[in-house]
Order: structure tokens, then sequence, then C-alpha cells
């Protein structure tokens, strides 16, 4: 056992994180199945080294001999803690004390865990207060601060001050493998120094808890409001969590009360205009301290969650001051980031539903704000909330899963929202009715957070309510925007307001619209949403209505008689053209339509677009309505039933065009055949 006490000791002592992992675990061995059953005992004095550490047989147990052999490792830890006063490139590479740290803690949880009678140890007493002394100046010693001690450090300041430790002049681009190696042992240190801190918190008999819960949580909350490294952060925080747990357990009302007393600290510095600092310094741990004690309050209780979250949108909807500088820490950032964190956490997620409404409204009002960290952090919370009413999305099917909310279950539980939404689409549609082409940060947000919702299945009593009557003519506007992801998302969530049984009548309704405003055909924006809502109606149909021949037959003749204008000459708008072909292509291919029509339309446009001048060969839309001209025209020779067609004949000329993007188009269209045996037959007739 001598000799396997003195390698892990020495693997303690190593530069290499993974020597030092293993080396604590062969001292948790030892110390384990031979120091605290008392079937040995160390012998050492102050001022020996580990090296000259002995071990000897004994025979009974005692606690005493546990623990010496944890004041021994304490010791050399205290010994390199007076040699310097602080980590220097010098010191750190030839004596680090993380795995030894690491030791102490693994021995440490041993001796809390298996000794039964601990409770009354006035030596382990000590002990424990001792081991969290030497914690905290572990981490004091190897914090990189600045010389202005009491503000938290920006991660500019840290690299500054890593900087002057490694002999490198402030400013220069370039780190050195050593400075590589400083920095870890800076980061380790902390980070077990952490640990340890974590385990005394958790496993500490209850009766010596309320002595020492200040000190620990001190501690705690000094690492997670200024530390930058995210592996120390995440055990820290889970070392909080814990602890956090079993102070508002407690019988005392004291200790019940310090985290608390950390929440209202908190929340006072959020609003602390005084700090002056990089804007990311705290809002990296302020939210992670927050949720952690957050989520470690009981079930039944709710008195934390409730405060914190009204203070949080408080201070959030506050309006921000004038003529703030960019190293400014805004309370609205802080508490922008921290409800992000809110609802990001599963375990408060059954608990913050009712405040839903609430964020959504603020984060949406955040994007008009001037400050660009508002609007940064008021993005972050809306995807966060997006996700958290609607689920995730699905990237391969580009469609969310599990949302299975409707706009109507949507607007039953947060009735509020509904309000919010109607008057934020009214506004914006006036402004687009006057044909500004600016408008409000927040409506493309708001439009996309319409367009997930799911299609309602049957029609109720609310799609007749004033506020649906008014968001749809509001979204019908909006249907005209000069902005073309607006016209888009605004047919999506129009989609959503519809009902699956009333659907065929809005296809043939939009449909008979677009044919009778031809005379105003040359409105272009109007147009395309038009077809936009036509196209997500189409997409939406076409697969269930098979069956329907009197409406497929309808909707047929509307597209290939009565909106065939779209596809001629006079239509000069290639965006208006190439989305009209694109939905006729939709329509034949989902509903088995014969191609011969569509056929006919592809030759009309593509002998359109040969006669065309060299200028309009660049025109927006120009490659879209290229490329599904080609796609129309190959796969019409794919699935007519005569080869030598007019399709067919017109493929040569798509091969030997001069127009580039027509002939890069045909090649596409070509590559992206599923049926190469028929393209061959194809092409060789």
């Amino acid at each position: 056992m001598q000799q396997w006490l003195s390698k892990g000791l020495q693997l303690c002592c190593s530069s290499r994180s993974q020597d030092c992992e293993i080396g604590a675990l062969i001292c948790k061995m030892i110390y384990r199945k031979c120091i605290i059953p008392g079937k040995a005992v160390i012998s050492w004095s102050n001022g020996q080294s580990l090296g000259d550490v002995s071990l000897y047989s004994a025979g009974c147990e005692t606690l005493n001999s546990s623990i010496d052999f944890i004041l021994m490792l304490k010791q050399a830890v205290d010994k390199h803690l007076k040699t310097t006063t602080a980590f220097s490139k010098d010191v750190a590479p030839h004596t680090p004390v993380y795995g030894i740290i690491l030791a102490i803690q693994r021995c440490v949880s041993c001796l809390l865990l298996d000794l039964p009678n601990v409770k009354t140890n006035d030596e382990l007493k000590t002990l424990i207060a001792s081991l969290l002394e030497l914690s905290a100046k572990a981490i004091r010693l190897n914090s990189l601060v600045t010389e202005q001690e009491e503000v938290n450090p920006s991660l500019a300041d840290i690299s500054e001050a890593m900087e002057r430790r490694g002999g490198q002049s402030v400013g220069s681009i370039t780190i050195t493998a050593e400075q590589h190696y400083l920095m870890a042992c800076y980061w380790l240190t902390i980070k077990e120094s952490m640990t340890l801190i974590g385990v005394i918190a958790k496993q500490v008999p209850n009766q010596w808890l309320s002595s020492i819960a200040v000190q620990i949580a001190d501690q705690l909350v000094v690492i997670i409001t200024r530390c930058r490294h995210r592996g120390i952060l995440e055990a820290t925080t889970l070392a909080a969590s814990q602890f956090f747990q079993r102070l508002l357990l407690s019988d005392c009302e004291v200790t019940r009360l310090i985290p608390n007393n950390i929440l209202e600290k908190v929340f006072v510095g959020i609003n602390d205009l005084s700090a002056m600092a990089s804007i990311t310094r705290r809002s990296a741990g302020l939210p992670l301290l927050v949720v952690t004690i957050l989520a470690a309050e009981p079930r039944h209780r709710k008195d934390l969650l409730k405060d914190a979250m009204s203070r949080l949108l408080s201070t959030a909807s506050r309006r921000e001051a004038d003529a703030l500088g960019e190293n400014v820490d805004l309370p609205q950032v802080h508490a922008l980031n921290s409800l992000r964190a809110i609802f990001r956490d599963a375990t408060l997620s059954p608990k913050t539903l009712q405040y839903v409404d609430k964020a959504v409204m603020l984060s949406i009002d955040g994007f008009s704000s001037p400050a660009w960290t508002i609007r940064n952090s008021a993005t972050q919370l809306f995807g966060v909330l997006v996700d958290r009413l609607l689920g995730q999305k699905d990237l391969e099917r580009d469609s969310p899963v599990g949302t299975s909310m409707t706009a109507a279950q949507l607007f039953a539980l947060y009735p509020n929202l509904q309000t919010y939404i109607v008057q934020q689409v009214l506004h914006t549609s006036h402004v687009c009715g006057s044909g500004a082409l600016s408008m409000h940060p927040g409506t493309f947000p708001l439009l996309a957070l319409l367009s997930r919702l799911a299609m309602e299945t049957t029609v109720t009593s609310k799609h007749n309510s004033e506020a649906y009557v008014m968001l749809s003519k509001g979204l019908e506007q909006l249907l005209i925007s000069p902005v073309f992801r607006v016209r888009e998302l605004a047919a999506k969530s129009l989609l959503t307001l519809m009902s699956g049984t009333d659907s065929m009548h809005q296809l043939v309704k939009c449909l008979q619209k677009i044919s009778e405003g031809c005379s105003q055909r040359f409105c272009h924006n109007g147009l395309h949403g038009q077809l936009l809502l036509v196209k997500c109606l189409v997409e939406k149909l076409a697969r269930n209505i098979q069956d329907e021949h009197s409406f497929v037959s309808l909707v047929s003749d509307l597209l290939f008689t009565r909106l065939l204008w779209l596809g001629c000459r006079e239509n000069v708008s290639n965006v208006v053209k190439a989305l009209y072909l694109e939905i006729c292509w939709l329509w034949t291919m989902r509903t088995n339509q014969p191609w011969n029509r569509l056929s006919v339309l592809g030759i009309d446009v593509l002998y359109n677009l040969e006669q065309c001048s060299n200028s309009d060969k660049h025109s927006i839309g120009r490659c879209k309505l290229d490329q599904m001209v080609a796609s129309i025209l190959v796969n019409s020779s794919l699935h007519q039933a005569s080869r030598a067609n007019m399709a067919t004949s017109c493929l040569g000329q798509l091969l030997c065009t001069d127009n580039a993007d027509l002939h890069t188009a045909a090649v596409q269209a070509f590559s992206e055949c599923k049926e190469p045996d028929v393209l061959k037959e194809v092409l060789v007739s």
C-alpha cells in the first residue's frame, strides 16, 4: 500500500488533469479501504513533502487518522499558497495543486458518508471550516481579476490579466503554449475548489449547516457572477442547486432566508447602473444564479418564483435611459437574459406558463429598442418562448414537431396576447396600406409566431368573433406589403386562421378574386401576396381532395384558363410569373392532372423568355423563373405518354440555348430527375 500511496500522491501533483484524476482515485481507494477502517495510519510532520509520507499498519478504527490524512493533503496546498501570492509562470508548471484539491474532495466525501459519528466530532467540524477557508483562498489567488476587485471582470480584463501574468505585453494577439498551460492551472484549481465546496455543502450534517451556510453561499455567488469559464460555471451551478435545496428545506428560519437574500442582492445589482464594465460580464452568470435558486424552491411553494418574475418583467419593461454608452450594463438586458434562462429551464416550465404572454409582448416590444443589446436579448428570449409554446422545428421536414396548438387554443389560454397581436397587426397593416417600406421591427417575429400555429380542424364560433375578423383583415392587408418575407409569413399566418373544412372555399374565393382583379394585375405586390396564399392552400389541400372531382375541375379551370394571363408576356413581373408556374406545377403533380396544359404553358413562357432582351435577363426573379420553366418542361416530357411531344422537342432548345441561366436550370432539372431510364428514352427521342 505504501507504493500505491506514493504513486497516487505523485500523480496528484502531475500537470496533466488525467493523471490527477487517477491519483485522486488511488488516494480515495487507500483512504476508504485502509485509513477509515483503521487498518493503516500515516506518518508525517509539518514541513514534510508528500513524497515523505509513510503508511503503517494499525489495529483499530480511529477518526483522528482519517482527519490526519486530509490534513496532510491540506498542508500541501497551504504550502503552495504561502509560497506565492498568486500563480506565476515559474510556479504553476512545477507545483500544480488542483490534483491535491481533487484528492481532498474525494476523501472528504468518503469521510462524511462512511462515518456515523461525524456529527459530534469537533475536530472534524474544525477541519470542514478550514477546508472552506482553503478553497476560498485558492479561488481568490487563482482568479484573474482586475486591480478594481470590486468590479466584476469583463472578458477583455481577463485577457489582459492573463497577458500580464504570462509575461507578455498587453495587446499581443499571440498566445504561447505556456500561457495555455497557465490558464489551465487557473481554471482547474478554481473548478476543483468549487467542487470541494459543493461536496461539503451537500454532505455536511444539518447541525453544522447554519454555521457555514453564509460562507458557502458567498463563495458560490462570487464564482457564478464573476467567472467566465463554462465548465466552472456548470460545476458551481450543480453544487449551488443541491445547496440551495437544503437551505430552503432547513428548519432554521435564518438559514432558510439565505436564498431570498441572495436574490434580493441580485435584483439590486441588476438595477445598479454605476458599475461600468463589459455588457457580457454579469449576464453570463446572473441568469444561472437566478434559475438555480428558483429551481431549488419546493414544489408546494411559489413565493420566490412569483416575486422574481414580477420584478424581472417590471425591470425589462422599463424605458432605457438616454445617452448611455456601450460599456454600461443595462438593467433591461440582465432582466431579459434572466427571463430567457427561466423559460428554458425544464423544471420551471409548468410554473412559468402563466407568464408567457407577458414575456412574448415584452420581447416583441424589445425589437424596437434603440439599444442593440436589448434587441439582441429580446431576440433570444423570443426564440425560447416560441419553442416553449409550440415545440421545436423539424429541419428535415421544415415543419413544427408536436405543434398541435391552434390559434383558438393559444388565444383561449392568453386572451391578453390575442388583443396585443390584433393591435400590432392592424397597426402594421395600416402602415403597409400607406405604401411605406418601414414597419414595426416586431412585425416579422409576430408573423413567425402565427405561422407556426396548427391549422384549425373545424369552424368554431370564435372564427366569427370580432378579434378573428380584424386579425384576418389585417393579415390580408399585409399581403400587399413591399417586403417579400412579410407577404410570405402573412400568407402562412392566414392559413392557420382557416379551418380544414373551409379551406376549399377559401382557395376558390382567392382564385376568383385574382381573376376578377385582372384589370389591376400590374399591382405586383398584391398579386404575389394572393398567389402566396394560394400556394399555401394548394400545399395543404392537394393531398386530400383527389376524390373531390368537381372541386378539382373548378380549380384547374381557374388556374389554366382564367389566370393564364399571369404566364403571358404582358405580366412583366418575373417573381409573380415564377410563383404562378410553381402553383400550376404543384397542382398538376399532387392532383394527378394531365400534363398537357402545363406543358403548353411552359413552352409559351420559354418562347417569351427567348425573345427577351439582354437587360431583361438580369431582372429580379429571372433565375427562379428559368428554373421553373426548365423543371416544367423536363417533368412534362417524363410524365406524358407520348415522348415525341412539344415539351420533348424543347429540351434540346434548353440545352443549346445561349441563355446561361436557362441552360444551368435545365442541367439542374436533369440532374434531379428520379427516373433516369425514362429520361434517357426522352433524350434519345
